[in-house]
């Protein structure tokens, strides 16, 4: 199942590995991802793995690099249209 299509490169991504994505991206280590997702550090591995072997890239730095330029990785809560509920 791919929750998220990229245009810009054909690459689909599960939920879980675009989460994976968001967290390598803003810095945190393997051990810290599988912390915030609730999974195991090998679940991260393969999520990792996922995304190098979509990106057909060995490293995983390289695989981050190339979805930053080739596609619009702004997290889905970023794209929702802000609600003003008058400060309330």
């Amino acid at each position: 199942m791919c929750d998220f299509v990229y245009a810009d490169s054909g690459i689909s991504l599960t939920k879980r590995e675009k989460e994976t994505l968001d967290l390598l991206i803003k810095g945190d280590s393997q051990s810290q991802i599988a912390l915030s997702l609730g999974i195991s550090r090998r679940m991260v591995n393969r999520h990792i793995a996922s995304l190098r072997q979509k990106t057909k890239t060995v490293s995983t730095i390289a695989a981050v690099v190339f979805l930053i330029k080739h596609t619009d990785w702004v997290s889905v809560s970023e794209r929702l249209p802000a609600t003003s509920n008058g400060g309330k």
